[in-house]
C-alpha cells in the first residue's frame, strides 16, 4: 500500500533526523533527497490521507501481516530439524513476517505512544 510505504519511510527519515550528529555528509545528502521526494509523495497520496486515517491504514497492515504469518506458522512442528522442508523453507518466511509485522507495527509512534495491546 502506497500510505503504508509512505509514513514508513517517513518513520526512517525521522529516525536519521535523530541521529544526524552521528552521520556522514553523504549519509546526510540521501536524508535530503528522501525529504524531498517524501514531501511530493504527501502530495499525491493527499487524497488517500484524506480518505482515512493513515495510523489506521497502518495497523490494519500490521495485523495482516501477523495474521499471515501466525496462518502460515506450524505448531504441530515440536521438535524442528534441518530434514523437514518447512524448517527450511517456510519458517524463515514466517519469521520474515513477524518481523516485518513489528516494524510496521513500531512505526504507529510517529503519531502516539504505542497502546499496551500492541
Amino acid at each position: 500500500k502506497p500510505i503504508v510505504a509512505h509514513y514508513l519511510r517517513v518513520f526512517a527519515m525521522n529516525i536519521a533526523l535523530q541521529l544526524r550528529s552521528r552521520l556522514r555528509p553523504a549519509d546526510l545528502v540521501y536524508v535530503s533527497s528522501l525529504m524531498d521526494s517524501l514531501e511530493q509523495e504527501r502530495t499525491q497520496l493527499e487524497a488517500q490521507r484524506a480518505a482515512k486515517h493513515p495510523q489506521e491504514t497502518i495497523r490494519e497492515f500490521a495485523i495482516d501481516l501477523s495474521n499471515r504469518a501466525r496462518s502460515a506458522d506450524k505448531p504441530e512442528v515440536s521438535i524442528p530439524n534441518p530434514s523437514q522442508r518447512w524448517t527450511i523453507v517456510d519458517a524463515p518466511k514466517v519469521a520474515q513476517a513477524y518481523h516485518a509485522s513489528a516494524v510496521v507495527l513500531d512505526s504507529l509512534r510517529q503519531f502516539a505512544p504505542l497502546a499496551p495491546d500492541l
